[in-house]
């Protein structure tokens, strides 16, 4: 179950309290003693091209929506319109909510001190926020800056100790006596508390009315929702029960599984396809954790090589022996395919297997997407360069657009390559459709055209993969139909042609140096569907390019390896069925590929 297998990583990792997050406050209001303003700290750091915010460990935010959002504040840390009553235009309603929004700030510190009387620094910050005297902060240097950022977020710290008052000790105590707060649409029932067996711990005790919220990435900005929700007053409520009750989960069941998949999500152990976040940990810890990520992560930009050396450190735990050990064959590991929605969070996929199992699944993964190409290319490519591929490219997309992606194909593929068990056909489909669609194969040795290249290997490594592993489903005595380079042993009539094509083009471009199109923009997709139709006429055209090459050896080999390629085809089929397409696309991209080779002496093919 995946709620509980996340409430078991919380344990597992010891994560923050419940109740608690790393929050970024990218500016501090320091005071002194007196409640008087000394600073404005500035604790941003650049990351990449963005500066970030100091993390801290705080109270989480509170959820809040709605009209009536205002009533909801955080503990001693919020946007300038709640620490201050700073409103975000001049207009009259946004002063007013912002003076709303302040006092309902003001009053969280009051219940604070009320519940902690001896407490100095709640009342420190109470004394500055009563008087309202604010025009230190708007005069700062900072304020410019703070002013720029959405919802910026403030805290404050006394200026005589290190850390931020939401730091504060006695927080932990009064956050978990408050946990199960109402957002502020539903006031009336905050006080109610319903007991009832936990689905997740078994333990009869309070359970939790709303559910944690999961801040979901997506390729432009986050999407914030819930792995369960109820919707108010729904055809789901049952015997009475309403919203989560529906569901019970305790208070701790849901602050552990709820800190658990927001961990999760922001660490390194989460990969983006698509829209699709996509997080992983074992039961026990594992490196594999970590590694499968850069194993099928998109290569990040000063370290291209990182996915090769993932892929090299999978297959050498084969020769080690590694791979072998009880605890990786005991070791359950988790994988959680998610995707953003307008109220809930969808789940792509979820799957439970163990560390041994999974490393298996993406070495035999990545031995059917093997296929020869150009030296300057690399040996193994993450899922998110391999998706990508089957989109269409573009001068402003070179390598696909995960825009144009079909939503459920990501998850389908990786699903796939996870489990071990059969890709999509719909990306066979999508695959072959765009290598119609987009004409010629650049010189394998062209490195200027190397977008393209590296596109068109992808495509068709990812053809050979879907085709043999559907093979080796239907009869696992073949473990491998198609080869990783040219197979003149392969008899398929599909892949036969596809050669055949292959070699028919080279002829043409070899009679006519320097034309701008040649039968592949024109015949391919004829050929790879209903061959009767197009070759007889291409055997036509062969005899007037062959008597126009001047060299008379390479003629004749040429028609020899015409020959030897065709014998055994009596007749040109009247349809090749979609797999036979597949095999049409990697005879002609192997037989292209070798025209290609460097080792080619003139006179030979």
């Amino acid at each position: 179950m995946i709620l509980q297998a996340l409430m078991t990583y919380y344990h597992r990792k010891e994560l923050p309290p419940i109740g608690f997050d790393y929050q970024e406050i990218p500016f501090i209001i320091v005071i002194d003693e007196n409640g008087c303003f000394v600073n404005l700290e500035d604790t941003r750091e650049k990351k990449g091209s963005r500066l970030r915010g100091k993390p801290f460990l705080i109270p989480a935010g509170k959820e809040r929506s709605g009209k009536n959002s205002w009533q909801t504040s955080n503990l001693l840390w919020d946007h300038f319109g709640y620490v201050l009553g700073y409103p975000k235009d001049e207009s009259k309603e946004a002063k007013e909510r912002a003076e709303n929004q302040h006092n309902v700030f003001c009053d969280e510190i009051r219940n604070l001190i009320n519940r902690y009387p001896n407490e100095i620094e709640f009342k420190v910050v109470l004394s500055f926020l009563t008087k309202k005297d604010f025009s230190g902060i708007i005069n700062h240097e900072n304020w410019n800056e703070i002013i720029k950022i959405a919802g910026c977020n403030l805290s404050f710290r006394i200026i005589s100790r290190p850390k931020i008052v939401a730091e504060n000790p006695c927080l932990l105590d009064y956050v978990e006596q408050n946990q199960n707060i109402s957002t502020s649409e539903d006031k009336d029932n905050s006080d109610e508390k319903i007991l009832a067996n936990c689905l997740l711990t078994g333990e009869y005790t309070e359970i939790a009315r709303i559910q944690p919220q999961t801040p979901l990435p997506t390729k432009k900005s986050k999407s914030t929702a819930k792995l369960v929700s109820f919707q108010k007053n729904c055809g789901y409520d049952s015997y009475g029960k309403e919203q989560s009750y529906n569901s019970p989960i305790s208070l701790k069941a849901a602050g552990a599984y709820g800190i658990s998949l927001n961990h999760l999500l922001g660490s390194k152990q989460r990969t983006q396809v698509g829209d699709d976040s996509i997080v992983f940990w074992a039961e026990k810890t594992d490196d594999m954790e970590v590694h499968i990520v850069d194993i099928f992560g998109e290569p990040e930009k000063d370290d291209p090589d990182r996915n090769i050396r993932a892929v090299q450190r999978l297959f050498n735990s084969v020769k080690t022996g590694s791979l072998s050990d009880n605890d990786n064959e005991n070791n359950k590991f988790y994988i959680l395919g998610l995707s953003p929605n307008v109220a809930r969070i969808s789940i792509r996929f979820w799957f439970v297997t163990t560390v041994r199992d999974l490393s298996k699944n993406l070495i035999q993964h990545f031995e059917d997407l093997k296929l020869s190409g150009p030296d300057f290319l690399k040996e193994h490519f993450g899922i998110n360069v391999l998706i990508k591929s089957t989109t269409r490219s573009s001068e402003k997309h070179p390598y696909g657009n995960y825009d144009d992606l079909p939503p459920r194909l990501t998850g389908e593929f990786v699903f796939s390559a996870l489990n071990g068990t059969l890709y999509p056909s719909s990306l066979l489909i999508q695959i072959l459709n765009r290598i119609k669609a987009e004409g010629e194969i650049p010189p394998k040795g062209d490195r200027l055209h190397f977008p393209r290249i590296q596109v068109d290997h992808c495509r068709y490594s990812i053809i050979k993969a879907i085709i043999n592993r559907k093979t080796r489903y239907s009869n696992p005595s073949i473990k491998e139909e198609l080869k990783m380079s040219l197979d003149e042993t392969n008899k398929n009539t599909g892949y036969r042609l596809g050669r055949l094509f292959a070699a028919l083009e080279k002829i043409q471009a070899e009679a006519h140096p320097g034309l701008n199109a040649t039968i592949r923009d024109r015949y391919y997709g004829a050929a790879s569907g209903t061959p009767v139709t197009v070759f007889p006429i291409l055997m036509r055209m062969k005899n007037h390019h062959i008597s126009k090459l001047e060299n008379k050896g390479r003629a004749v080999n040429l028609e020899k390896m015409l020959a030897e390629i065709i014998d055994g085809i009596s007749d040109f089929p009247a349809h090749l069925p979609i797999d036979d397409q597949g095999r049409f696309a990697i005879g002609y991209y192997h037989q292209t590929q070798k025209f290609y080779q460097k080792n080619t002496k003139e006179g030979e093919v």
